[in-house]
């Protein structure tokens, strides 16, 4: 089977992850996949793991020819599947696919402010894609709910999977990298550093913790400047680590005693995920894929909990756990199972491979 996914972003974010690692995945079960790509940062991370990728840029809504431009490309291929990664291009995209005659085309959407706004979404999501998949029920249910008159099977969840996680360093000899000794209570996250993130409210938080707890964000972006200026306002400097971009999330993620999400929207986060993968105890905002993976199980354990998003809540749920290690343990452990049961990587691959076998 031959896929060609499409991807509009600029830079490299979580999307674009979870895609290579898709795309990967389905290339292990011998599926031939190409990125068309919007943007050289992302098709060059994806060549960089082996997969084929071009550039191939959608322009606005009204950017007809560019669609024109796609459905050539895509005839000229002839895939099986298009996957359509970017929700505002299901317009130009969607139109490209039908004009190519490709058997199956699917949007995929993993934030919950996504909704069908105007005919550029409605009309691609009724008579252009076959399925938009969401990664959560928390942006799956409001996108329903806005496109109106519509077969409900058609738009469906599948939660992203994350491979198992495998540290390349010690905890304590990452943690000695920014000189933290290895008794400190660290709390921390990783992403890109962004508005969404909400970072700030991250520093606010930590700022009410102990004096020897310690701070890891690691990731690099627009906001790195302002968050530096605010740990000095805050007086947090010394102990507020901003390491750069993580080659290995799981080297960062290791380090931590509480992962922490403190974002105002996510779809669902791949590193929370990772997080819990590797039994890291989680405190996150009310974002959409908390619903999913903060359930708790029938004995009663939950992989993290669920804070009010402002730094006084926040700050509360942290403590809880840095003074309870048998609580921690607990607590990481019901990550590690949730994940096994609900996000597990080949669980994904099965339900997407299905998904992009031409019917």
């Amino acid at each position: 089977m031959l896929i060609v996914a499409h991807n509009a972003s600029p830079v490299v974010g979580g999307g674009e992850i979870w895609l290579e690692r898709l795309l990967n995945g389905l290339r292990t079960r011998g599926h031939q996949c190409i990125a068309a790509c919007g943007s050289n940062a992302v098709a060059d991370m994806m060549r960089g793991t082996g997969i084929e990728a071009s550039l191939v840029r959608l322009g606005g809504d009204a950017m007809l020819t560019d669609a024109v431009a796609f459905a050539r490309i895509l005839r000229k291929a002839e895939p099986d599947a298009l996957l359509i990664t970017t929700f505002k291009k299901m317009w130009l995209g969607g139109m490209a696919g039908r004009l190519a005659k490709i058997p199956r085309i699917i949007a995929r959407t993993a934030v919950s402010s996504h909704r069908a706004r105007n005919f550029t979404y409605t009309i691609p999501i009724r008579h252009f894609v076959d399925v938009v998949v969401a990664n959560a029920s928390g942006v799956r249910d409001p996108l329903l709910e806005s496109i109106g008159t519509i077969d409900p099977a058609r738009i469906i969840t599948i939660y992203d999977g994350v491979p198992p996680q495998v540290p390349r360093i010690t905890r304590e000899a990452y943690r000695a990298t920014l000189g933290i000794s290895a008794s400190a209570a660290v709390i921390g996250s990783v992403g890109r550093l962004v508005p969404q993130k909400r970072y700030d409210r991250l520093l606010h938080a930590f700022a009410r913790l102990p004096p020897d707890s310690h701070l890891i964000v690691s990731g690099e972006g627009p906001q790195r400047p302002a968050l530096e200026r605010l740990s000095a306002e805050l007086g947090v400097t010394s102990r507020a680590h901003f390491p750069g971009f993580a080659s290995c999330p799981a080297d960062a993620l290791n380090a931590l005693d509480v992962f922490v999400l403190s974002s105002d929207f996510e779809g669902l986060s791949n590193a929370m995920l990772e997080a819990m993968a590797l039994g890291i105890p989680v405190v996150t905002t009310p974002v959409s894929g908390a619903l999913d993976s903060m359930e708790s199980f029938p004995d009663g354990t939950r992989p993290g909990v669920t804070a009010a998003p402002n730094p006084e809540s926040l700050s509360q749920e942290i403590m809880h756990l840095l003074n309870d290690p048998q609580l921690r343990k607990k607590t990481g452990a019901a990550g590690s199972r949730r994940v096994a049961q609900r996000f597990a990587f080949e669980r994904m691959l099965d339900e997407w491979e299905k998904l992009c076998l031409p019917r």
